[in-house]
């Protein structure tokens, strides 16, 4: 019998909220390796990226490196989190994944409001995608505080199989 059969549904919830939270990283990291690509729309829209608080003063080049760099952050954030998920899953370290899994969740979801406070009249940073990562964010910070609970403790403390 797998360690996910024997746990409680918090466990499941947790875990596959820690997936979905990974495969949207994933997906914004995707979308900016396309657009740091487009050296062209982003000469045309440099005024919309220049809105963004830090690259004011940026030339499409810089832009570029910018997307590069959150293309890079935001695959290790996916990755993290489908391996924790996997973890989790699968029943491995069980205390540790439960600590970092909330670490991160709690990090990632003060993160995902941040695009709100540097958002300007013509920002490319759109509301929908914002409001679409806190929902996100925010389930994968309820599933791991899911993991705290009495139940689950008593899982985790359990010698795995």
């Amino acid at each position: 019998m797998s360690s996910i059969a024997k746990a409680p549904w918090q466990v499941a919830f947790s875990a596959c909220s820690a997936i979905v939270a990974g495969m949207a990283y994933a997906s914004s990291s995707l979308l900016q390796i396309s657009y740091s690509g487009d050296f062209a729309a982003i000469d045309t829209r440099i005024s919309e990226y220049q809105a963004v608080s830090g690259l004011e003063s940026a030339s499409s080049f810089d832009v570029h490196e910018w997307m590069a760099l959150a293309t890079s952050v935001f695959a290790v954030v996916a990755t993290v989190f489908i391996l924790l998920g996997i973890l989790l899953w699968q029943g491995a370290l069980r205390p540790g994944v439960r600590l970092t899994l909330t670490i991160t969740a709690v990090i990632a979801f003060i993160g995902s409001f941040i695009p709100l406070l540097s958002e300007g009249a013509g920002s490319a940073i759109q509301e929908d995608t914002v409001l679409f990562m806190v929902v996100v964010q925010g389930a994968a910070l309820v599933g791991a505080l899911l993991l705290w609970s009495r139940p689950v403790k008593a899982w985790i403390a359990e010698p795995a199989s």
